[in-house]
C-alpha cells in the first residue's frame, strides 16, 4: 500500500468535502458566482480524492 497516495486521496477528499460546505454558505449569502466557482472545485477536488483512494486499492493488489 502507498500511503503518500493514501494521505493524497484522504486530504482531498476531505478538502472537497469541506468546499462543498462553503459553496453552501456562499449560496445561502447570495453569492451566485462564488458558489459555482467553489462547486467546481468541490466537485473536482472530490473526484481527484476518489481516484487516488481507488490507485491505492488497485495499486496495493487487494
Amino acid at each position: 500500500m502507498n500511503p503518500v497516495l493514501l494521505a493524497l486521496g484522504a486530504v482531498l477528499t476531505l478538502g472537497g468535502a469541506g468546499l462543498l460546505v462553503v459553496a453552501f454558505r456562499h449560496g445561502q449569502a447570495g453569492r451566485t458566482d462564488a458558489e459555482r466557482r467553489t462547486f467546481r472545485l468541490a466537485v473536482a477536488g472530490l473526484a481527484a480524492g476518489s481516484l487516488a483512494l481507488l490507485a491505492t486499492v488497485v495499486l496495493s493488489g487487494a
